[in-house]
């Protein structure tokens, strides 16, 4: 897609499902994908599920009890991580 054309517009692409629920499906995973896409790409005008489907299906966990527990051993390395340098490898493998 045209990033930089005169129309100032966002565009998120969700995933595809079928059956029963499947359009509210559809737009539930597009509407965090442009959510998630906004916060990690700000400068982008599209974006699409497939690119940041780790991100979107972790959106959910955001402040809950499962964040928590999703982060309590990231916590522990983070301490033993001095230099950052797993952090930045870690983010680097997450980043689009």
């Amino acid at each position: 897609m045209k990033e930089n054309g005169q129309l100032r517009f966002r565009v998120a692409l969700g995933n595809f499902f079928t059956g029963p629920g499947s359009i509210a499906r559809s737009y539930r995973t597009a509407r965090t994908t442009m959510m998630v896409g906004k916060e990690r790409m700000p400068e982008s005008r599209s974006y699409f599920y497939q690119d940041l489907m780790l991100p979107v299906l972790l959106d959910s966990l955001r402040g809950g009890w499962q964040a928590n527990e999703l982060a309590r051993p990231l916590v522990r390395l983070k301490a033993m991580d001095n230099n950052g340098l797993l952090r930045r490898h870690a983010a680097g493998l997450v980043s689009p």
